[in-house]
């Protein structure tokens, strides 16, 4: 499995010390399929996996570092909070006159919750070495400013574990 919900658990069994890869569903289920297996147990989905893994041998998972891990929560947490806003500013657009008031309200305390998160990031970031270090070579290149270079850090991680261009292209 992909996605946030699998994370958790491969992170936990890694943590624990367990060998763990992370497969893509449907490429578990074409094998399946590429091998006229049609079972809908368990324990024959369990069997169908072993196979697989003893067959094509998935590469190990590693878990993102802690560091990124956390920048990525908190850019996740700042990404909820402005759509938020820009949901409250466009009820604004064509709510009735009685609750304006409760809107404006609503869109200066997600204005506080943002500026909030928004300092809890660069804070994060000024206090990993690493992270600072790649911000700051990110925003060397031209047009790559505060903004998306946090969001490279965040989503991204590390870019010297890319071999090319084409491998941080193709990661992406």
């Amino acid at each position: 499995a992909t996605g946030a919900y699998s994370l958790p658990l491969a992170t936990y069994l890694y943590d624990a010390g367990y060998p763990v890869s992370v497969e893509n569903a449907a490429r578990i289920h074409a094998f399946g399929q590429s091998e006229l297996i049609r079972n809908k147990t368990d324990k024959g989905d369990a069997k169908m996996i072993a196979r697989y893994c003893h067959l094509h041998k998935p590469p190990e998972w590693k878990p993102v570092p802690v560091n990124e891990r956390k920048l990525q929560v908190l850019i996740n947490r700042l990404n909820t909070l402005k759509e938020m806003k820009r949901m409250e500013e466009n009820r604004a657009l064509t709510s009735e006159t009685i609750v304006q008031d409760s809107i404006q309200k609503v869109i200066a305390a997600l204005d506080e919750e943002i500026k909030e998160i928004e300092q809890a990031i660069k804070k994060h970031i000024d206090n990993d070495p690493d992270l600072k270090k790649n911000q700051a070579l990110l925003e060397s290149i031209p047009g790559v400013g505060e903004i998306l270079s946090t969001t490279l850090l965040g989503y991204v991680g590390d870019m010297s574990r890319f071999s090319s261009n084409k491998a941080l292209v193709a990661y992406a």
